[in-house]
């Protein structure tokens, strides 16, 4: 038989939960880095090259 269908409900709810907790987790972990790059940013203002230095990285590594 060729043609194979499974009509539970739950067959891929083991692989969806698992994509949605490691998207979830990705996610926090950006918003956190976000946040740190930030208030390290605000708290090193009054030294521009650090901020700008700072930025120029995110932006190399975020721009792929």
């Amino acid at each position: 038989m060729l043609l194979y269908t499974n009509n539970s409900p739950n067959a891929s709810y083991p692989l969806t939960k698992n994509v949605n907790k490691n998207y979830f987790d990705f996610t926090f972990k950006i918003i956190l880095a976000t946040i740190i790059l930030f208030s390290v940013t605000l708290v090193f203002y009054s030294t521009t090259a650090f901020a700008e230095t700072t930025y120029s990285y995110v932006f190399d590594v975020c721009s792929f």
